[in-house]
Parts: structure tokens; sequence; C-alpha cells
């Protein structure tokens, strides 16, 4: 209890009304993953509030293309009509474990997957000097727009890490918003929007928290 409360008072300075979730590896609950049982469980107890574009409502990201995205998550996801972000670097595309060219555009064609970049190494960008900076964000974006023909404009941090250059990059590089990789109080700046990892570690206070929260 003392923990939801903690989330409570610290996601979301604003009480925003779009709540976004971060998922890594469906299937695999070792490495920040969540198991494909409470994914689903998730997304049809929340499945009203995943489909709604305004007001209460939950968005879904997943962060660096595995594959499991594909093969354990996207069936439930296209059972319900969920839209979906899917954060990719674009040099893990077609590496064994990740998604490839050919499942990435098979779920574009279903109008739920939008392309987000990950950068192009998953280099943490506050390791890097401003050339590498720009590489990493910049190489990664011209990659996905060219491979998939979409318009990228959605960046999430590598571990959740950036710099005041790698903000710049992105206002002056076509991106429009930007995701954290943790929860923490929201000033409301575009470029730095928290998410709460949904993870199985973390899946029960999750869930208590959006159903106090009215969702």
């Amino acid at each position: 209890m003392e923990k939801i409360g903690e989330l409570a008072r610290i996601f979301y300075g604003k009480l925003s009304p779009l709540k976004t979730m971060m998922v890594h590896d469906v299937g695999n609950v070792e490495k920040c993953g969540i198991s494909k049982e409470k994914f689903a469980s998730f997304t049809e107890d929340f499945s009203k509030f995943l489909i709604k574009s305004s007001g209460k409502r939950i968005e879904l990201t997943f962060d660096d293309g595995h594959e499991s995205l594909y093969t354990e998550a996207y069936p439930i996801l296209k059972k319900y009509g969920i839209k979906f972000t899917a954060f990719l670097v674009s040099d893990f595309i077609d590496r064994p474990n990740y998604l490839s060219e050919n499942e990435i555009k098979e779920m574009l064609s279903s109008g739920l997957l939008v392309i987000g970049a990950h950068g192009k190494t998953h280099r943490i960008l506050t390791s890097l000097n401003p050339e590498e900076t720009t590489c990493e964000i910049c190489d990664c974006k011209q990659v996905l727009e060219s491979r998939f023909r979409v318009s990228v404009t959605k960046y999430a941090y590598s571990h959740g890490q950036y710099t005041d250059y790698s903000l710049e990059i992105l206002r002056n590089n076509g991106f429009y918003e930007a995701y954290m990789a943790q929860y923490s109080f929201w000033g409301g700046n575009k470029y730095l929007k928290p998410r709460m990892n949904l993870c199985d570690q973390q899946y029960q206070y999750i869930s208590s928290f959006l159903r106090k929260s009215g969702y």
C-alpha cells in the first residue's frame, strides 16, 4: 500500500489523463520483462483505456525491438485493436532475438504500430560527445524512416539518460516528444515524458495504482 501511495504521489506532477507504460521483453521476466500471462491480463483488464484516443487513457510503448513484441505481444494487441509504439534501435533490426524488417512491416500494415527511435546502437547519451550524440539520434531516425517509409517523431532515451545537447538535437531534427525510462514528477516538458515500467516485479503495483486512479 505504501508503494502504491508513492507511485500516486510522484507519477505525473500534472494529473495527466494519459499514463504511459514501458515494456521490454514479453515472456522473458529475467531482463525487466513481463510474463505473457501478466501482459495478457493487463491488456484485458485495461483494454478500454488502451484503445481510447482521448480522455483517461493508457499508452503502451515497447523498447529495444525484442522479437517477443511480434511473437508474444502483437497477437494480443491485435485481438483488442490496441495501438502501440515500438522504440527501435536501428542497428538491432534483423539480429537474432530482435525484430526483423518483415515483422515490423507486417505490424505497420495493421495500422496499430507507431515507430519511434531508440538510438542507432543503444548507447547511453550521457556517455557520448556532441558528434556521437548527433549520430546516435539522427542516424537512427534516418534509417528507420528510409526502411519503413514513415515519419519518426518520437524518441526514447536509452536507460532514460539524456543531456541538454540531446534535447536540442531532438528539437531541431523533427522529434516532437521523447520519453524517459522511469516515472517521475512531470513538469510538462514534452521531451521528458515519464513512463511506468510494466514488468513482472511492478505488475501488481501498477495495476493497483491505475485502478485507484479510476482506470
